[in-house]
């Protein structure tokens, strides 16, 4: 047994060391990953097409939630089912007789960043709307990111908060929210300039699901990336500081998701 820690503890040790190496030094991070783009910048699509990508690893049984919360309207789905390990599969079988989805099984895990780049190289849309299988959209999250997209044609990116929640109490209230909102939500833009003076994480602060993005601009940053190519060590955060380096991002004052606290299988990070 003491063989086996000593074996181990280094290894825990020096990822600890790699994570908090890599966000100390966003700053250097970001304006490398600037100063060294060598790609070309994709045109804005004319005409959006939305998805929604629901990358689940082991939380097959929250699934009926995430669908319940987006059913109402008319937009694709694909559930990326990440070479989960329990028994997700059997929970996308009852549920594929009363949802409709796109299913991708992973053969090999992918993590989340892997299975989103799976999922965009191989749709013909070109919005993309994450919501992560043990959380859910809010009532009227939908039409008002459509409505930003469709109102400002510099925005290649749309995020907002959550709403924490630990029981489906709060899921409840969900249902008596409009499906659009009464007003225009207000939005705080983030740009290029902006992007060169990130320092930490939460400089741009969205949360995963809800995050809303262009295929021309993950194209143009060339997705998500693994953790040795990031900017910071979160793939989410990551890929929300890259876009930000080079296109209008949209930050929305309301929540538009609600964030279950009891579930992350925590592997962003990796």
């Amino acid at each position: 047994m003491f063989k086996y820690l000593k074996k181990v503890r280094p290894l825990l040790f020096n990822k600890k060391n790699a994570i908090e190496e890599k966000n100390t030094n966003i700053f250097i991070n970001i304006n490398k990953f600037i100063n060294e783009f060598n790609g070309d910048i994709v045109p804005r699509e004319v005409n959006i097409k939305p998805e929604i990508l629901i990358p689940c690893f082991n939380q097959g049984k929250y699934l009926r939630d995430a669908l319940d919360s987006i059913y109402k309207n008319d937009i694709n789905v694909t559930i990326i089912n990440d070479a989960s390990t329990d028994n997700t599969s059997e929970y996308i079988q009852e549920l594929e007789s009363e949802y409709k989805f796109k299913l991708i099984n992973n053969t090999i895990n992918l993590n989340q960043a892997g299975s989103l780049n799976k999922a965009i190289q191989n749709s013909n849309n070109n919005l993309f709307i994450i919501l992560n299988a043990d959380d859910c959209l809010l009532s009227y999250s939908l039409n008002t990111i459509m409505s930003i997209f469709e109102y400002d044609h510099s925005i290649s990116m749309v995020g907002g908060g959550s709403i924490w929640f630990k029981d489906d109490r709060t899921i409840r209230l969900n249902k008596d929210l409009p499906d659009k909102l009464s007003y225009e939500p207000h939005y705080k833009m983030f740009g290029p300039e902006q992007a060169k003076l990130f320092t930490h994480q939460n400089d741009i602060n969205m949360t995963m699901s809800s995050c809303s993005f262009l295929k021309s601009a993950w194209q143009t940053v060339g997705g998500f990336k693994e953790f040795k190519s990031r900017v910071c060590s979160f793939d989410d955060r990551d890929f929300q500081m890259r876009v930000c380096s080079f296109f209008n991002v949209a930050i929305i004052d309301e929540p538009l998701a609600l964030y279950r606290i009891n579930s992350s299988v925590c592997k962003g990070q990796i």
